[in-house]
């Protein structure tokens, strides 16, 4: 009985201590859940899984110089503006998930 009364005290002073706060209220014991999204390149059949956007993209760039230098060669030669447009559609696409 004494020791449960002061578990749950130390408990209760752990869950109110900083680290408990700086992790966004999510416990060590009870960790954040990480929510991967995949998605497949636009090329061909390789998926990938991230994150967030910035991490599958990064994937995707790794992928496209090895696997599609011809394409990245040819699209050397479009525009800024083009190139922004994909990213965005890629991007809605990926949120979409």
């Amino acid at each position: 009985m004494v020791f449960d009364h002061l578990a749950r005290m130390i408990l209760r002073s752990w869950r109110d201590s900083v680290e408990w706060r700086v992790c966004g209220g999510q416990s060590p014991l009870h960790p954040k859940r990480i929510i991967m999204k995949t998605m497949s390149c636009d090329l061909c059949p390789e998926q990938f899984s991230a994150e967030s956007f910035e991490e599958w993209f990064e994937q995707m760039k790794k992928h496209y110089m090895s696997a599609h230098a011809d394409v990245m060669a040819a699209n050397a030669s479009k525009s800024k503006e083009e190139g922004m447009q994909w990213m965005a559609e890629m991007k809605a696409k990926f949120e979409a998930l």
